[in-house]
């Protein structure tokens, strides 16, 4: 797991691909950003 944290933490080069990944996301995975959010929120 900080493996991981390390590589991806190397890839970001400004606050805007750590806020909000680069602006490269699709609907679909925003969406299910929200559905874990609200099934999580709920347990």
């Amino acid at each position: 797991m900080l493996g991981v944290g390390f590589y991806f933490m190397r890839r970001n080069t400004s606050t805007d691909d750590y806020y909000v990944g680069g602006r490269k996301l699709s609907s679909i995975h925003i969406g299910l950003s929200v559905v874990a959010t609200d099934v999580g929120g709920g347990f």
